[in-house]
């Protein structure tokens, strides 16, 4: 049965609500681009490695993942830039009111604010998706490993959920829970070496 495509699902759900925050990590539409960009950047990479360097720019247009991969970008850019000028017409309003700010809590706010503070540039839509690669591919193949190393153990598999279900009824869901997690860790180091 093959598992990756519902890991990238779950991963991107993960990584788009600490990225994007809460606006676009419900968003069916932002998901399948994240999910897509990811698969589709990797190819059009892999395929244009296979020529040289000097004439890549050009093969890139005949590349159907390359094509593919610009229009995830025009898609993100549609999907990011509300989400921008919304939390930009919030922290407007919110000084004309004379209250503070609304703080947000994810990678597209810090972004925002480093690049302001140094005076740079950001181009958001290619850092969500330059992101989502990252995490996407990286992630889902540990979930992956460490899912078939479990049902390779199931001994192992009972241990680790009867020590997330005691966890979460003494503690709930809050980082500290992850940390007193101490055999789930233990499987996931195991699964990367």
């Amino acid at each position: 049965m093959p598992i990756a495509p519902a890991l990238r699902d779950v991963t991107a759900r993960m990584s788009s609500r600490v990225f994007i925050g809460k606006e676009l990590a419900r968003s069916e539409d932002w998901l399948q681009v994240t999910t897509m960009y990811s698969v589709d950047a990797l190819t059009a990479a892999g395929k244009l490695t296979s020529y040289p360097r000097n004439i890549r720019p050009y093969i890139g247009w005949l590349v159907p993942e390359c094509k593919e991969v610009l229009n995830y970008y025009k898609r993100a850019r549609a999907l990011i830039d509300p989400v921008i000028e919304k939390r930009t017409a919030l922290k407007r309003a919110a000084l004309a009111a004379g209250q503070p700010e609304p703080a947000y809590n994810d990678a597209l706010e810090w972004v925002t604010q480093e690049a302001k503070e140094r005076g740079y540039k950001c181009d958001l839509a290619n850092f969500q998706l330059m992101m989502s690669v990252v995490a996407i591919g990286t992630t889902s193949d540990l979930l992956q490993c460490t899912l078939i190393d479990l049902i390779q153990h199931p001994e192992t598999l009972q241990a680790a959920r009867d020590e997330i279900a005691q966890v979460l009824k003494a503690e709930g869901w809050k980082k500290t829970s992850l940390y007193n997690m101490k055999l789930l860790d233990s499987i996931i180091k195991e699964s990367q070496r």
